[in-house]
């Protein structure tokens, strides 16, 4: 049998319930299995699948599970309050997250990314950098790959990088990272946490262990909050605001970091940087930061990020017609990344002058959306509306703005394009979740690029 270590105690596994059937609930039940347990996997839905000796209990036959269990592990989707959050906690056993789970089983060092923006892209420029340096290092977690999906197939890397969500944070079940980051906070998730406090409460909790070394973004700690609970813990910041005294900065068009003696060290210059965008550079710096808090030296990964690209849905161009540039920024699913896009564009000299025809809208998970109308006056012509809140959009938007609701993708592309009068950006930057009309981001970026290869059709 397994020994599973979860904070001061040792369990020894011989019952797993695990609580959604994702690739997280899925990785977790094969993992298990590995190990010899007995596993249940309960689904409130109906999803078609099978895993050899796994009992699979769906629909309202899993929503009226009663039986007995040695440890609970939560999939992300599954929210505090739902149906079997009660069973879980029914059972009396430890819950914890898959995240924690999977990297009970880890010896390798664990570098762990969480925040509102930004977690994906700096996960993968450590990812690319490290990897770059020599240390074989695998991206894992909220990234789309479960660490506990890691674990059961074999692999030994050297560093593993974790992306983060607050949801993997609710059952934090003694997650202890090497060192870990959070990159920044701003309304999100509000449909899920439902309060500010309770969701800066859950990105905390990636420092639960003491023994986890702390890097944050120096904006992120002036947060009371935040600076309350971390009063007692050595904390390596980073910033690129402009005349920061962060840890790690910008200064003099070099991406820095300052030593304790008050030398200075030039990590690599902004302008070999393939990517624009501040909020890019503060990525550059969180990962560099993290590496460094770590005890892996930023000066040997700086180098690397010369030859990192970002990836798809942040803002990348799909498609020009004429002298109209078509972007996808998919990937901004709250206000605050639709407002650093727009920032971007203004910061990048080759779209810094061109009109700008926004596509926005979606599942606006309770968050008012105001605060990005001073940039929208600012930087957008005209803003075409889709999805669920489209039309609470346009009342609100609409005072200041140009606002349009659209009923399709298809719709808002064509109607954007023509707006600009063949010069200027669609962009598309939704500030909304997709699961409204779509499965994820990554297919509402998809038809948004469809859409923009065939606007002339």
């Amino acid at each position: 049998m397994q020994a599973l270590r979860l904070a001061t105690q040792t369990v020894i596994m011989k019952k797993i319930l695990i609580l959604g059937a994702g690739n997280s609930g899925r990785s977790a039940a094969k993992l298990a299995k590995q190990q010899g347990d007995s596993v249940t996997l309960l689904d409130s839905g109906s999803p078609e699948i099978k895993l050899d000796g796994v009992e699979i209990v769906t629909g309202n036959e899993a929503e009226k599970w009663s039986g007995q269990a040695d440890l609970v592990i939560y999939s992300p989707g599954i929210p505090l309050g739902s149906r079997l959050d009660e069973i879980g906690i029914a059972t009396g056993a430890p819950r914890i997250s898959e995240l924690a789970y999977g990297a009970s089983f880890l010896t390798c060092p664990i570098l762990a990314v969480t925040g509102t923006n930004g977690k994906t892209t700096t996960v993968e420029m450590l990812e690319h950098c490290l990897n770059a340096a020599g240390h074989r290092t695998i991206a894992a977690g909220n990234i789309g790959l479960p660490i506990s999906e890691v674990v059961a197939s074999g692999t030994t890397p050297d560093i593993l990088v974790a992306e983060v969500s607050s949801f993997q944070l609710e059952h934090p079940g003694g997650f202890a990272p090497t060192a870990a980051t959070i990159l920044n906070i701003t309304p999100d998730h509000l449909v899920r946490h439902h309060t500010m406090e309770k969701y800066i409460e859950a990105k905390l909790s990636i420092f639960a262990s003491p023994a986890t070394k702390c890097s944050l973004n120096e904006e992120t700690l002036q947060i009371k909050q935040i600076s309350t609970s971390l009063h007692n813990r050595i904390i390596v910041s980073f910033s690129a605001a402009s005349n920061s005294t962060a840890n790690f900065h910008v200064e003099d068009g070099w991406l820095v970091k300052a030593a304790k003696e008050g030398t200075i060290f030039r990590l690599v210059k902004v302008s070999e940087l393939p990517f624009s965008g501040t909020h890019n550079l503060e990525n550059a710096l969180a990962a560099l930061a993290l590496s460094d808090t770590a005890g892996i030296d930023a000066l040997t990964l700086a180098p690397h990020l010369k030859t990192f690209h970002t990836g798809a849905h942040r803002l990348q161009k799909v498609a020009q017609i004429g002298g109209t540039i078509f972007i996808d920024d998919s990937k901004a699913t709250n206000v605050d990344a639709l407002i650093k896009a727009l920032q971007a564009l203004k910061d990048n000299p080759e779209t810094a002058f061109r009109k700008i025809a926004l596509i926005a809208g979606g599942v606006d998970k309770e968050c008012t959306l105001d605060e990005a109308i001073p940039f929208l006056k600012e930087s957008v012509n005209d803003v075409f509306l889709i999805g669920q809140c489209a039309k609470r959009l346009h009342a609100s938007w609409g005072q200041f703005v140009n606002t349009h609701v659209c009923t399709s993708m298809d719709e808002a592309v064509r109607l954007a394009y023509a707006s600009l009068e063949d010069d200027g950006i669609v962009l598309l930057s939704p500030a909304c979740a997709s699961q409204d009309m779509y499965r994820d981001y990554a297919q509402r970026g998809d038809d948004f690029k469809a859409s923009s290869m065939n606007v002339k059709n």
